[in-house]
């Protein structure tokens, strides 16, 4: 006489429970699992996206910086360049590289054009979204042309 073990009762139950319900536990515990690892897989990702964001920030706003700061030099030469500068004030674009620029105001403080001696820069560096403004104020002597920066500000 052969048992099949699928009717036995005793092999059916082990441990209180069939295998129907053994799976039902079993892939509760999985999705549970699941669910815990893919949690903590997406706070790890949004924890490491905001720590390059912010370091992706600080150097988008040191280029920006350098950007302006490039911006004052280049017109301290054009100053430099030019007996006399054409105009009370003037305004241009300088491309530092593809995505940084400066955009550049020189104004004369007198504005007239027999005693040029002051003028004052301001340069607005932009690195994608950042941006950051230095303001310079020169003192230009007439006759050796020399130039001091009285104050640089940001």
């Amino acid at each position: 006489m052969i048992i099949k073990q699928e009717n036995n009762p005793s092999t059916r139950l082990r441990a209180g429970k069939s295998r129907k319900q053994r799976g039902v536990v079993a892939f509760s515990t999985i999705l549970v699992l699941s669910a815990i690892v893919v949690e903590v897989g997406i706070a790890a990702s949004l924890l490491v996206y905001f720590l390059n964001r912010s370091n992706y920030g600080i150097r988008l706003t040191n280029e920006a910086f350098a950007a302006a700061r490039a911006g004052v030099d280049d017109a301290m030469i054009r100053i430099v360049r030019a007996r006399f500068y054409p105009s009370c004030e003037t305004t241009y674009n300088l491309v530092v590289s593809g995505a940084v620029s400066a955009d550049v105001t020189i104004q004369n403080v007198a504005c007239s054009s027999v005693a040029e001696t002051q003028y004052i820069i301001s340069s607005t560096g932009k690195a994608l979204g950042k941006r950051r403004t230095l303001t310079a104020t020169l003192d230009i002597n007439p006759s050796t042309r020399e130039v001091r920066v009285l104050n640089i500000a940001e």
